[in-house]
Parts: structure tokens; C-alpha cells; sequence
């Protein structure tokens, strides 16, 4: 792989290109319904957005998408209020990241965001930027409508069963559980 070097005599015209979006919150499939109550009230949200699925492998990737994405928009509004600012949460568009990295699929990913969108649930808040030298990127950050946080008042969750990838081939990785020891940095760090 080769790399362009980019020089300036003048650093302060290339900060811009090195900066990074660091989101205190990244969409990720961590958490999941803990009960059959719990999975109807998710069910209720993904109704009330056009975003259900009569198929039950999707139903609970989009549960976990979706009470994953309802737990961090808690986190960031409690956030916000001891610290203050806004919340805006990270969301990776990679394609690759959404199909090795977690067993959740880049369709179902799509279908949610677009539905969160069109619900006014988020707004494109923050595109990613690029360190064109590295060649690496980060998350597009969503705004948080402040409704959204009031919608998981009495959802309980747990830990996702769903599993992460290490391999590059999702198709080497499919069906297999990871360890702790077997995950990569990045997908610790989410």
C-alpha cells in the first residue's frame, strides 16, 4: 500500500486533515432486551418508526441495535447534564466494520439509521474526517433528538449475545464466539 506524504510549509493549513471526531459514545451491539416485556416495548419502538421485521433473525439484530443505540443516547443525556454539550453519537457508515466486526450486518444498520432519520429520533450532525496521511477514518456523529433518552424508562437490558469478528473474511469468522484475548484493540475500545 503506498502513502502520499503531504507537506506544507505552513503546518496550520494541513491541522484540519489530521483532526478527528471523537465521540464520547459510538452505536455499537453491546446490550440487548433482558425480557419478553422488555423485547415488546423495543418492538413498539421499531413499529412506531417503520423499522420491524417478521423475521426473527433480523428482529433481534435490530433489538440489539436498537437497545444498544436507546442505552448510549441514556449515557450521552446524563453526560450532557453534568457536563453539559450535546448528544451527538458516533456511527460507523463502513460497511466492513458493520459485517466483520459484529454479527449484526450492514443491511439492518442502513434500514435503522434511515428509519431514525426519517423519524427525526437523529440528525447528520458531524461528518467524519480523515487523516489522509494514515489513510484513517471515524463515525459520521448523529444528533440525539432529546425525546429519545425518555423512550427506554423502564427497558431492561443485558449483555449482547451477539459476538464480534476479528477476521477480515466474515465468512471465515461467521458462527464462531470470540474470546476477550481474541478481540481486536478497536473493538475492545467500543
Amino acid at each position: 500500500m503506498n502513502q502520499t506524504k503531504l507537506l506544507s510549509s505552513n503546518p496550520d493549513r494541513l491541522d484540519h486533515l489530521f483532526t478527528s471526531v471523537q465521540f464520547s459514545e459510538v452505536l455499537s451491539p453491546v446490550v440487548q432486551p433482558q425480557a419478553i416485556i422488555d423485547e415488546e416495548q423495543i418492538d413498539h419502538l421499531l413499529i412506531q418508526i417503520g423499522c420491524h421485521s417478521n423475521r426473527p433473525v433480523s428482529l433481534r439484530k435490530l433489538h440489539t441495535l436498537m437497545s444498544s443505540f436507546l442505552l448510549q443516547a441514556q449515557r450521552l443525556a446524563n453526560r450532557v447534564q453534568r457536563k453539559g454539550g450535546q448528544m451527538v453519537i458516533g456511527w460507523p457508515h463502513d460497511e466492513a466494520y458493520w459485517r466483520t466486526r459484529s454479527n449484526v450486518g450492514y443491511p439492518i444498520v442502513k434500514k435503522l439509521r434511515q428509519a431514525l432519520l426519517d423519524n427525526g429520533w437523529i440528525t447528520h450532525h458531524k461528518q467524519p474526517t480523515k487523516n489522509l496521511y494514515h489513510g484513517e477514518g471515524n463515525c459520521n456523529g448523529y444528533l440525539i433528538a432529546g425525546f429519545v433518552p425518555e423512550l427506554a424508562d423502564g427497558i431492561a437490558f443485558q449483555s449482547s449475545e451477539l459476538t464480534y469478528a476479528t477476521k477480515s473474511s466474515a465468512k471465515e469468522a461467521k458462527g464462531k464466539k470470540v474470546t476477550n484475548e481474541a478481540l481486536d484493540k478497536r473493538t475492545i475500545a467500543l
